[in-house]
């Protein structure tokens, strides 16, 4: 889904496992939030760091957010920051 003002546009993908599609609704986004429930292990309808993080450049979006993290992925959570994505927290504030 992708919502815009004109100015602005926040994209945000909902469960998903890897589709073409996220490039084109990331495409130039400000803020794509993308949901990233495993690290590693393959979940049906989700996303896994394994597969989102080498393909970040191709979303093309000015931020990424990852959101809707499991257990595993919480605690590798900090992998993710190292990456320049920001981690969605609970009660976080994010300006677009």
């Amino acid at each position: 889904m992708r919502l815009g003002d004109g100015e602005r546009v926040l994209a945000y993908s909902g469960d998903t496992q890897w589709t073409g599609a996220l490039l084109s609704i990331g495409r130039g986004a400000d803020l794509f939030i993308v949901e990233c429930y495993e690290y590693a292990r393959d979940v049906a309808y989700h996303l896994n760091w394994r597969v989102l993080q080498p393909r970040l450049v191709e979303l093309s979006a000015k931020r990424v957010m990852v959101t809707h993290l499991g257990p595993a992925m919480l605690a590798q959570a900090e992998a993710a920051g190292f990456a320049g994505v920001l981690v969605a927290r609970d009660g976080a504030v994010v300006e677009i």
